[in-house]
Protein backbone atom coordinates (compact mmCIF):
# COMPACT_ATOMS: atom_id res chain seq x y z
CA UNK A 1 0.00 0.00 0.00
CA UNK A 2 1.43 3.59 -0.71
CA UNK A 3 0.55 6.63 1.43
CA UNK A 4 0.64 9.86 0.32
CA UNK A 5 0.46 12.00 3.24
CA UNK A 6 0.30 15.98 3.88
CA UNK A 7 0.46 18.89 6.45
CA UNK A 8 -1.81 21.86 5.83
CA UNK A 9 2.08 23.64 4.05
CA UNK A 10 1.97 20.20 1.66
CA UNK A 11 5.27 19.95 3.37
CA UNK A 12 6.73 16.55 2.96
CA UNK A 13 8.29 14.45 5.01
CA UNK A 14 6.66 15.44 7.85
CA UNK A 15 8.54 15.79 10.91
CA UNK A 16 7.31 14.82 14.76
CA UNK A 17 8.66 15.22 17.70
CA UNK A 18 8.12 12.84 20.64
CA UNK A 19 5.56 14.55 22.20
CA UNK A 20 3.38 15.22 19.08
CA UNK A 21 -0.42 14.67 19.18
CA UNK A 22 -2.07 15.15 16.01
CA UNK A 23 -3.88 14.22 13.09
CA UNK A 24 -2.55 13.29 10.12
CA UNK A 25 -4.90 12.91 6.60
CA UNK A 26 -4.15 10.69 3.59
CA UNK A 27 -4.72 8.76 0.83
CA UNK A 28 -4.36 4.98 0.55
CA UNK A 29 -3.16 4.24 -2.90
CA UNK A 30 -4.39 0.59 -3.88
CA UNK A 31 -6.57 -1.35 -6.73
CA UNK A 32 -9.52 0.67 -5.16
CA UNK A 33 -8.52 4.13 -3.11
CA UNK A 34 -9.70 5.43 -0.27
CA UNK A 35 -9.34 7.74 2.09
CA UNK A 36 -8.77 7.85 5.71
CA UNK A 37 -7.59 9.43 8.88
CA UNK A 38 -4.47 8.55 11.15
CA UNK A 39 -5.08 9.57 14.83
CA UNK A 40 -1.51 9.12 16.46
CA UNK A 41 -1.64 8.75 20.60
CA UNK A 42 1.68 9.04 21.62
CA UNK A 43 4.05 7.70 19.48
CA UNK A 44 3.39 3.76 19.37
CA UNK A 45 -0.47 3.70 18.98
CA UNK A 46 -1.81 4.66 15.35
CA UNK A 47 -5.36 3.64 14.13
CA UNK A 48 -6.78 4.73 11.02
CA UNK A 49 -10.73 5.79 10.56
CA UNK A 50 -12.26 2.13 10.85
CA UNK A 51 -10.25 1.84 14.51
CA UNK A 52 -7.69 -0.32 13.16
CA UNK A 53 -4.21 -0.68 14.22
CA UNK A 54 -1.49 0.46 12.22
CA UNK A 55 2.12 -0.29 13.34
CA UNK A 56 4.40 2.52 13.75
CA UNK A 57 8.28 3.14 14.78
CA UNK A 58 9.50 6.26 15.98
CA UNK A 59 13.19 6.66 14.84
CA UNK A 60 15.24 9.92 15.34
CA UNK A 61 12.24 12.10 14.91
CA UNK A 62 10.50 10.23 12.42
CA UNK A 63 7.74 7.72 12.35
CA UNK A 64 7.03 5.13 9.93
CA UNK A 65 3.99 3.82 9.64
CA UNK A 66 3.17 0.34 8.06
CA UNK A 67 -1.00 -0.26 7.91
CA UNK A 68 -1.69 -3.87 8.37
CA UNK A 69 -4.94 -4.30 6.54
CA UNK A 70 -6.89 -6.56 9.06
CA UNK A 71 -8.76 -8.36 6.11
CA UNK A 72 -5.31 -9.84 5.43
CA UNK A 73 -5.32 -12.20 8.42
CA UNK A 74 -8.91 -12.60 7.99
CA UNK A 75 -8.40 -14.18 5.00
CA UNK A 76 -5.37 -15.98 5.57
CA UNK A 77 -7.45 -17.50 8.91
CA UNK A 78 -10.23 -18.45 6.93
CA UNK A 79 -7.91 -19.94 4.40
CA UNK A 80 -5.95 -22.24 6.61
CA UNK A 81 -9.33 -23.22 8.09
CA UNK A 82 -10.16 -24.91 5.00
CA UNK A 83 -8.85 -28.28 4.69
CA UNK A 84 -9.93 -31.24 3.33
CA UNK A 85 -11.71 -32.99 6.65
CA UNK A 86 -14.06 -29.91 6.08
CA UNK A 87 -14.54 -30.21 2.48
CA UNK A 88 -14.66 -34.06 2.15
CA UNK A 89 -18.54 -35.32 3.22
CA UNK A 90 -18.96 -38.76 3.80
CA UNK A 91 -15.60 -39.90 1.28
CA UNK A 92 -12.91 -41.05 2.81
CA UNK A 93 -10.24 -38.76 1.47
CA UNK A 94 -10.13 -36.15 -1.45
CA UNK A 95 -8.10 -39.10 -3.50
CA UNK A 96 -11.43 -41.79 -3.20
CA UNK A 97 -14.16 -39.57 -4.26
CA UNK A 98 -17.60 -41.44 -5.00
CA UNK A 99 -19.77 -39.04 -3.43
CA UNK A 100 -20.87 -35.72 -2.46
CA UNK A 101 -18.61 -33.52 -0.74
CA UNK A 102 -19.79 -31.63 2.33
CA UNK A 103 -23.27 -30.16 2.13
CA UNK A 104 -23.16 -27.13 1.58
CA UNK A 105 -19.47 -26.21 0.82
CA UNK A 106 -18.27 -23.58 3.08
CA UNK A 107 -19.81 -20.29 1.56
CA UNK A 108 -18.10 -17.87 4.84
CA UNK A 109 -15.26 -18.26 7.04
CA UNK A 110 -15.59 -17.78 10.63
CA UNK A 111 -13.77 -14.54 10.02
CA UNK A 112 -15.94 -12.82 7.95
CA UNK A 113 -14.25 -13.77 4.47
CA UNK A 114 -16.94 -14.85 1.68
CA UNK A 115 -15.97 -18.10 -0.08
CA UNK A 116 -16.63 -19.12 -3.72
CA UNK A 117 -15.77 -22.44 -5.33
CA UNK A 118 -15.17 -23.63 -8.85
CA UNK A 119 -14.32 -26.49 -10.36
CA UNK A 120 -11.86 -27.42 -13.21
CA UNK A 121 -14.47 -29.85 -14.68
CA UNK A 122 -17.66 -29.19 -13.70
CA UNK A 123 -18.82 -32.46 -15.77
CA UNK A 124 -17.13 -34.65 -12.89
CA UNK A 125 -17.61 -32.33 -9.90
CA UNK A 126 -19.84 -28.91 -9.66
CA UNK A 127 -19.08 -25.97 -8.40
CA UNK A 128 -21.10 -26.70 -5.35
CA UNK A 129 -19.14 -30.53 -5.15
CA UNK A 130 -23.25 -32.15 -4.70
CA UNK A 131 -22.78 -33.56 -8.06
CA UNK A 132 -20.00 -36.40 -8.51
CA UNK A 133 -20.14 -38.02 -11.96
CA UNK A 134 -17.75 -40.92 -11.99
CA UNK A 135 -16.05 -41.88 -15.14
CA UNK A 136 -16.68 -45.13 -16.81
CA UNK A 137 -14.31 -48.50 -15.78
CA UNK A 138 -12.67 -47.66 -19.10
CA UNK A 139 -12.09 -44.00 -18.64
CA UNK A 140 -9.94 -44.41 -15.58
CA UNK A 141 -10.02 -41.93 -12.40
CA UNK A 142 -10.55 -38.51 -13.30
CA UNK A 143 -8.42 -35.73 -11.35
CA UNK A 144 -10.19 -32.34 -10.82
CA UNK A 145 -8.97 -29.23 -8.94
CA UNK A 146 -11.56 -27.53 -7.05
CA UNK A 147 -10.70 -24.02 -6.02
CA UNK A 148 -11.95 -21.44 -3.09
CA UNK A 149 -11.61 -17.99 -3.86
CA UNK A 150 -11.81 -16.60 0.15
CA UNK A 151 -12.36 -12.69 -0.16
CA UNK A 152 -12.86 -9.88 2.51
CA UNK A 153 -12.88 -6.58 1.15
CA UNK A 154 -10.51 -5.89 -0.88
CA UNK A 155 -8.21 -9.19 0.12
CA UNK A 156 -8.38 -12.05 -2.16
CA UNK A 157 -6.62 -15.29 -1.89
CA UNK A 158 -7.29 -18.82 -3.50
CA UNK A 159 -6.71 -22.52 -1.81
CA UNK A 160 -6.57 -25.27 -4.37
CA UNK A 161 -7.79 -28.95 -3.52
CA UNK A 162 -7.10 -32.09 -5.49
CA UNK A 163 -10.04 -34.57 -5.82
CA UNK A 164 -9.68 -38.21 -7.35
CA UNK A 165 -12.99 -39.01 -8.59
CA UNK A 166 -12.22 -43.25 -8.74
CA UNK A 167 -13.73 -44.72 -11.97
CA UNK A 168 -16.88 -47.03 -11.72
CA UNK A 169 -16.27 -50.94 -11.04
CA UNK A 170 -15.66 -52.97 -14.27
CA UNK A 171 -19.03 -53.92 -15.35
CA UNK A 172 -20.04 -57.38 -15.25
CA UNK A 173 -22.85 -57.56 -17.85
CA UNK A 174 -22.61 -58.69 -21.10
CA UNK A 175 -23.22 -56.29 -23.84
CA UNK A 176 -25.11 -58.79 -26.61
CA UNK A 177 -25.64 -57.33 -29.87
CA UNK A 178 -27.39 -58.46 -32.85
CA UNK A 179 -25.83 -61.60 -34.88
CA UNK A 180 -26.98 -64.77 -36.38
CA UNK A 181 -25.65 -67.24 -34.18
CA UNK A 182 -26.09 -71.10 -35.10
CA UNK A 183 -26.19 -74.04 -32.34
CA UNK A 184 -25.31 -77.19 -33.35
CA UNK A 185 -25.75 -80.08 -31.54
Amino acid sequence: VNINWFDSTNASPINLTSATLLTLHFTVISAASTTANLTFVGTKEVVNSSGNPIVTTFTNGAITLNFVDPNIAAVAADKAALTEAVIKGANANLSNITGALVNPLPATGSNGSNITWASSNTAVVSNNGQTIVRPVFEAGNANVTLTATITKGSVTDTKAFALIVLKLAASNIATVTSAVYTVAN
